[in-house]
């Protein structure tokens, strides 16, 4: 059996969150009312307040796939993205020949948010059309750090 690999928080300055540039995305307030019902399931998401979870809403951006694409594979570097799964349905698989597969409503990739490690599985698109909200860890971590630092004014 192999050893898995370090893993380690990223660490992001002040000026380095501050001098993000974020995208936001309008979304109507149904669709909005839904990513917050997913969300809120989530440990990474359940502890925000209200005007957190709005900032990353609208920093969620659609990202489309077609049938046979790849989201990412297994032993993948540099993964930043996490991924709300808005249409369509994935498959997630590993080397060992575990697989789960995802509908409407479910997310993955978390651990991205926190950690800079290989991804521990691929994911793939399994239907013609795959719709998914992405978020990624530099705006993950600039959306608390500086509503945390607005409290604390």
């Amino acid at each position: 059996r192999g050893r898995r690999g370090a893993v380690s928080a990223e660490v992001f300055s002040p000026e380095e969150l501050h001098s993000l540039e974020m995208t936001m995305s309008h979304k109507p307030d149904l669709k909005r009312r839904q990513i917050a019902a997913v969300l809120y399931t989530n440990f990474l998401f359940r502890h925000m307040d209200d005007e957190q979870m709005n900032q990353i809403i609208d920093a969620l951006f659609l990202v489309e796939f077609a049938k046979g694409e790849f989201i990412f594979q297994q032993g993948e570097l540099g993964g930043t993205t996490f991924f709300v799964l808005d249409n369509g349905a994935c498959e997630a698989f590993n080397r060992r020949g575990a697989s789960q597969k995802f509908l409407p409503g479910d997310i993955f990739g978390g651990l991205a948010l926190m950690y800079d490690c290989p991804r521990p599985a691929s994911v793939r698109a399994i239907t013609d059309r795959v719709l998914l909200w992405v978020l990624d860890r530099p705006t993950y971590h600039c959306i608390l750090r500086t509503t945390e630092d607005d409290k604390r004014a």
